[in-house]
C-alpha cells in the first residue's frame, strides 16, 4: 500500500518557518503562547490547509503548550504525527522500533535511543530504571503491535485497551523528554484517530 501524504513537504516547510519565527524573542505584548502562536500563524495567515490538518496542528500546539516545550516542538510533533499517519496507512507495525522512531522525531535533539539516565517528575524518580527500559519497551512493543493489528491482547487476563497501553508507555517513560507528546501519537494510532486527535484520560499520577 502506498504511503498517504497527510501534510505535504511545502506545508511542513511552512510550519517549520512559522515555528522558528514564533520562537524568536518578541518585544510587543501577546496573549498567545509561542506554541499556540504557531497554530494562529498557520490558521489565520495561510490558506489551503484542510480542517483535518488544522485539527492535528492545533492538537499538537496545545499539547506542546501543556508541556511548555516551545514553538519548535510544535513542528517536531506534527512531523512525527505525519510520519505516523503515513506509516499506519502503509500498513507498518506499531512496535518498539516504530515508537522509538516517533520519539526521536518528537525530540530530535536528544541522544538517539532509549534513555540511559534516571528521570524525575516533580522531584520524584519516575519511569523504568535505565537497565530495564529495553526489556520493558520490547514487551510493550509486542502488545502495541498486537492491539494495532486487531488481535485484542490481554495482560494477566485483562483486555489491553488503548488507554492502558498509553499509561504503560508513560509509566516506562523511555526517553529523557517528549514522552507525553509521543504517548499522544501512540494513543491516537491505537484508536484510529490520527486524523481527528483525541486526548486520553490522564491519571492522577501523571499530574506532575
Amino acid at each position: 500500500m502506498q504511503k498517504r501524504e497527510f501534510f505535504n513537504n511545502g506545508q511542513l516547510t511552512l510550519l517549520a518557518t512559522a515555528a522558528v519565527v514564533c520562537a524568536e524573542p518578541y518585544d510587543g505584548e501577546t496573549t498567545l503562547s509561542d506554541e499556540m502562536a504557531v497554530y494562529d500563524m498557520i490558521a489565520n495567515y495561510t490558506s489551503g490547509w484542510t480542517a483535518e490538518q488544522l485539527a492535528v496542528l492545533k492538537f499538537c500546539a496545545e499539547e506542546c503548550e501543556r508541556q511548555r516545550s516551545g514553538a519548535i516542538s510544535v513542528y517536531c510533533m506534527v512531523n512525527a504525527w505525519n510520519h505516523a499517519i503515513d506509516c499506519q496507512h502503509a500498513g507498518a507495525r506499531l512496535n518498539d522500533e516504530m515508537v522509538l522512531k516517533l520519539a526521536e522525531m518528537v525530540e530530535p535533539n536528544l541522544k538517539a535511543g532509549w534513555r540511559t539516565t534516571t528521570v524525575t517528575i516533580g522531584g520524584i524518580v519516575a519511569g523504568s530504571q535505565p537497565e530495564y527500559i529495553t526489556r520493558d519497551m520490547t514487551e510493550l512493543g509486542l502488545m502495541l503491535d498486537a492491539h494495532a493489528s486487531g488481535q485484542n491482547p490481554e495482560h494477566f487476563g485483562q483486555p489491553l485497551t488503548a488507554q492502558w497501553l498509553y499509561e504503560r508507555f508513560e509509566d516506562i517513560h523511555p526517553r529523557e523528554d517528549g514522552n507525553g507528546r509521543t504517548g499522544k501519537i501512540i494513543f491516537n494510532w491505537l484508536t484510529g484517530t490520527l486524523d481527528a486527535p483525541q486526548l486520553p484520560t490522564e491519571p492522577d499520577r501523571f499530574s506532575n
